[in-house]
């Protein structure tokens, strides 16, 4: 293997030149050296000790050759001095001389042997069969890591040759060569310069430095430091810094070395610094400031010298090595917090789940107990007005001015019309003293249906046959109005009637019955007394708000919707919906077609007295017409009211009830949000201390 791959190649006299190593891809370079091989050449001239093989390349000074060692069998490169211009005796000289004073480098290609006084003149190098670094780039650039290492490997050699007193000044891919081990070996010092020379030295056009191509600076280890940067842009990049088509062909237009030299100079002080490196995914900002640095066009801010490079590569591998410290004190708190954040949110849900759990449970047995009481209160209520009526019924004044106007046939009612309204004062004064509502009336019926008294007086209904109301026959229901009088018989026991709707006020009622007897036990007559079903219920009715935003456990008030439903027909008889104007405005049908839907019943139609039904996921069915009041989900406890066919509903919208749930789950989001971010801010801080105590301040090169 050549030193340099522009020795295997005819070149110019121009001592600058282009880097013509990607002029030829590989196939071309291989075609090329099949041919020399071909030729029947002999070689220019003998080596004693060495067997000449074939002809490797041929350059502007000569020759280069395999050959082997006869005594050790190894291949060696040999490099005669004679062609066509004749030898070169300086060029000969100062090459033979760097090498032979880098001889102990690792990093320079090893001199083996010179013929000064051959003719033609020669010396003998190891062979490299791997080629050189600018073969290995015509595929393309390096890995990142690759081209570090070698720019150091290259950076090692280079700082050994410095230290020998030695200016490489023609540093490129081709003079790189791979050792078998994947080590770089710096090779052809054909332009070297000793350090304490003054005599200019032209490289290779997109790897020497500006000042360099001025011709007027002397040589300068920065022209290797920028070459160094020229290198490792090339294997991150995969072309040298500046070159492209329109420079080439700017360049190739140049009449003379001069013109060439100054075009190139002003084509690298107009661009600048390249950052097209810097772009390539996975470059750091080290190491693209190591590479801006050696590139820099003016050598006073370019990289001093080689060791200053090389304290930059150390500091970056310094920086790189602490980066997973800096990464475990950046994610290590915040791997760990995500780690048990899924215990966190297992135990999150438990507790809400818990909680929901147990503020229903609390909250349905309130309501069952609210609906129990309801369904006992209203029960004895029905029973105490009815026990009142009972003894009313017995008083004997009054049952005589019964027994006397009936047997009158009712001609003269004074008597019992003032007896009765006496009484029912009496009840409402007693019933105001314990601040339960009045009856809505007291009616007074003979025995054969009709109306004979009223309080309050009602012309509409006096005198009129009522033998069609359940509270006289006592069948359970209603019958038509068409029924004749005196074709049914009275109750001859105390009664509560169905639930029958108001002809005035629409709304549904319930009477209380009870027969009034003469002396040998015969029904005389039927006394009653009615009220609302609302009005009843109101004596046990459970606060609420006027609007159900102020209504809810965190403000001390729970909003309970009471309801009354008839198993015999599935009707509403009463809801706070039906005391509304919207109810009212409601067509007859419409009316009677408010029933408790089908999901419900079968949950309800068996119960009996004192047994509940507990639902979760009730729904209004007045959702239907007032949906922002009556919709969502409700609590509901359903108790059958006594023997009546009626059952009690106490409802409790679901998110008032669990109000402390939600007030608890966002307390605990808050409390998850405030570790979140007092984590976060450890974990910065922690990160800071870290950074801080890894951090070196770099020197100043």
């Amino acid at each position: 293997m050549p030193t340099s791959e522009s020795e295997t190649r005819p070149t110019t006299d121009d001592p600058v030149l282009l880097d013509d190593t990607a002029r030829l891809d590989e196939a071309g370079r291989e075609r090329s050296r099949d041919l020399s091989r071909r030729t029947a050449e002999p070689p220019p001239g003998v080596v004693p000790g060495y067997r000449i093989l074939e002809k490797l390349g041929e350059g502007a000074y000569g020759s280069v050759w395999l050959a082997r060692q006869q005594n050790t069998g190894k291949q060696v490169a040999v490099k005669f001095y004679s062609h066509r211009r004749g030898v070169d005796w300086a060029l000969l000289n100062r090459e033979v001389e760097k090498l032979a004073a880098l001889d102990a480098a690792r990093g320079v290609v090893a001199l083996v042997e010179v013929g000064w006084d051959r003719d033609p003149p020669f010396y003998v190098m190891e062979y490299l069969e791997d080629g050189s670094l600018g073969r290995r780039l015509e595929n393309g650039p390096l890995e990142i890591d690759a081209a570090v290492r070698l720019a150091e490997s290259v950076l090692g050699s280079l700082s050994a040759a410095h230290g020998a007193g030695i200016l490489h000044c023609d540093l490129k891919p081709a003079n790189v060569l791979i050792g078998p081990e994947g080590e770089p070996r710096l090779c052809d010092f054909g332009q070297s310069r000793l350090l304490q020379e003054s005599r200019p030295s032209f490289g290779t056009l997109f790897y020497m430095a500006p000042e360099q191509a001025a011709g007027q600076g002397v040589p300068d280890v920065r022209w290797d430091v920028y070459a160094l940067g020229a290198i490792l842009f090339q294997m991150l990049v995969g072309h040298p810094p500046h070159r492209s088509p329109a420079n080439e062909a700017r360049l190739a237009a140049c009449e003379s070395t001069e013109e060439r030299l100054k075009v190139y100079a002003e084509l690298v002080d107009v661009a600048g610094t390249p950052t097209e490196h810097a772009r390539r995914p996975g470059v750091d900002r080290r190491l693209a400031e190591i590479v801006a640095r050696c590139l820099d066009p003016e050598p006073e801010t370019r990289f001093a010298n080689c060791q200053a490079v090389a304290d930059a590569f150390r500091r970056r591998a310094r920086e790189k090595s602490k980066a997973p410290m800096r990464l475990l004190a950046l994610l290590g708190p915040a791997l760990l917090l995500l780690a048990m954040s899924p215990f966190v949110a297992i135990a999150w849900q438990r507790a809400v789940g818990t909680a929901r759990e147990n503020i229903t449970a609390r909250a349905l047995e309130s309501d069952a107990l609210s609906a129990s009481i309801l369904s006992r209160s209203l029960e004895r209520d029905l029973q105490d007005r009815i026990a009142d009526l009972q003894r009313h019924a017995r008083y004997e004044d009054l049952r005589r001015a019964i027994v006397e106007a009936d047997a009158d046939d009712w001609a003269d009612r004074t008597d019992v019309q003032h007896l009765l309204d006496e009484y029912k004062a009496r009840v409402d004064e007693r019933r105001e003293e314990q601040g339960r509502s009045p009856d809505t009336s007291w009616f007074l019926t003979d025995s054969e249906g009709i109306q004979r008294w009223r309080s309050p007086a009602s012309k509409a209904t006096d005198l009129h046959s009522y033998v069609w109301r359940d509270y006289f026959h006592g069948l359970g229901h209603e019958l038509p109005k068409e029924t004749r009088t005196g074709s049914l018989d009275p109750i001859d026991e105390p009664y509560v009637s169905s639930a029958f709707r108001s002809e005035a006020t629409l709304r549904f009622m319930v009477a209380g019955s009870v027969p009034v007897r003469d002396d040998e036990g015969n029904v005389v007559a039927v006394l009653a007394r009615t009220a609302h079903l609302d009005g009843l219920l109101a004596d046990y009715q459970f606060p609420e708000a006027s609007t159900s935003a102020e209504v809810s456990p965190s403000n001390g008030q729970v909003h309970r919707v009471v309801a009354v439903v008839d198993r015999r027909d599935w009707k509403f008889l009463n809801h706070e919906w039906m005391t509304t104007p919207g109810f009212r405005d409601l067509s007859p049908r419409a009316r009677e077609q408010l029933t408790l839907p089908e999901p419900y019943r079968a949950r309800i139609e068996s119960l009996e007295p004192g047994e509940i039904v507990l639902l979760e996921d009730f729904v209004d069915r007045f959702a239907e017409y007032e949906p922002d009041e009556y919709g969502g989900r409700w609590l509901a406890a359903f108790v059958p009211i006594g023997e009546t066919g009626w059952v009690a509903v106490i409802q409790e919208r679901s998110r008032h009830a669990l109000e402390p749930v939600e007030s608890l789950r966002s307390e605990l989001v808050a409390y998850g949000i405030t570790a979140v971010v007092v984590a976060a801010g450890l974990t910065g801080l922690l990160w800071f201390f870290v950074s801080v105590s890894l951090t070196e301040r770099p020197r100043q090169t």
